[in-house]
């Protein structure tokens, strides 16, 4: 049975490729948290992947991805821009470029309609240069495997069918080889990776390890996910049964004029945590209760004196957390 193979080394596809199910040409914004290093096989047994207890971080940071037209699109994380093609089933990223450095690098990133099952290798060459023109040359071979399908526990969901890509790159930067390890874990028809982890080695020693994690917002859920229409009334999201009860909080309206209006409820005594960034990963707002005693509250937040633009929400109930975004 032929299926799709996900192949990234730094993102994955755009939403293009996904016209079925999403429309064309549409941009997408993408939550990624910083967290400490999770093993992601020591927390996998069976057919299973735990990572309820995943530290959790306010280390947040939004990823846009924007096109400029069919065949070619770019994601901006920070002021780091990552330019993506698309050559029939393959997508190609080109290179990336901020202010102190530029490299072009094709990188072959998807491949359509090949088995899972597949082992793909692949070679890459690429040059660029830092500030004041010092010269950069890359190369490196990568290596990709699909380590199984399982089901994935997350702070915010679970998910059935989740499939884990092994990358291991074999990289080397202006003569110095690394070993990089990546683990990812993709779901069906979401073209983003949800919880990756990352570990790279120099001369055999361990130079840095890390994992992302990156729950779907109701926004992407609803453009990738959810293929049946859902109503919303004008203060708080109208979701069904299922996805409320796995939800901490119901909000509205979004987009926000002046004031968010946030109704939770718990059915034990937690600690809470509401902090709401911007699009930079700006603290903007912080509000905590100290063992809240189990019953239905709400609050309400005020956005009248931002400006227009793009908000996350950070909530935090004992263990379990969720990240919104709010648009004004």
């Amino acid at each position: 049975m032929k299926r799709l193979l996900l192949i990234s080394l730094i993102f994955s596809f755009p939403s293009f490729l996904c016209a079925k199910h999403c429309k064309i040409l549409v941009p997408d914004t993408l939550i990624k948290q910083r967290i400490d290093y999770v093993d992601i096989l020591s927390c996998c047994e069976g057919d299973g992947c735990n990572l309820v207890d995943i530290p959790r971080s306010d280390s947040i940071s939004l990823i846009f991805y924007d096109y400029y037209d069919t065949t070619l699109y770019y994601g901006k994380e920070y002021d780091t821009y990552y330019y993506y093609e698309r050559r029939g089933d393959t997508i190609i990223r080109n290179g990336y470029q901020n202010n102190f450095l530029k490299l072009h690098c094709p990188i072959i990133q998807i491949v359509l309609n090949k088995n899972l099952d597949d082992t793909l290798r692949w070679k890459y060459v690429g040059e660029g240069e830092y500030v004041h023109n010092v010269a950069k040359s890359i190369k490196g071979e990568v290596k990709m495997t699909q380590r199984g399908v399982k089901k994935l526990l997350l702070p915010d969901h679970t998910y059935e069918n989740a499939f884990l890509v092994h990358s291991i790159v074999q990289h080397t930067e202006n003569g110095v080889m690394s070993v990089i390890h990546n683990y990812r874990f993709y779901v069906p028809l979401f073209p983003y990776p949800l919880f990756e982890s990352e570990q790279c080695y120099q001369k055999g020693e361990l130079a840095y390890q890390v994992s992302y994690y990156s729950p779907i917002t109701e926004e992407m859920m609803a453009k990738y996910l959810v293929m049946d229409e859902e109503e919303q009334s004008d203060e708080y999201q109208d979701e069904d049964k299922e996805t409320l009860e796995q939800k901490i909080v119901q909000y509205g309206p979004n987009p926000v004029r002046e004031r968010l209006n946030i109704k939770y409820q718990l059915n034990d005594c937690e600690d809470v945590i509401f902090k709401l960034f911007d699009s930079s990963s700006n603290l903007l707002f912080t509000q905590s209760f100290k063992k809240q005693e189990a019953g239905e509250y709400n609050i309400q937040l005020d956005m009248s004196s931002l400006s227009n633009g793009i908000y996350i929400l950070y909530v935090s109930v004992g263990k379990k957390l969720e990240t919104h975004l709010i648009l004004k």
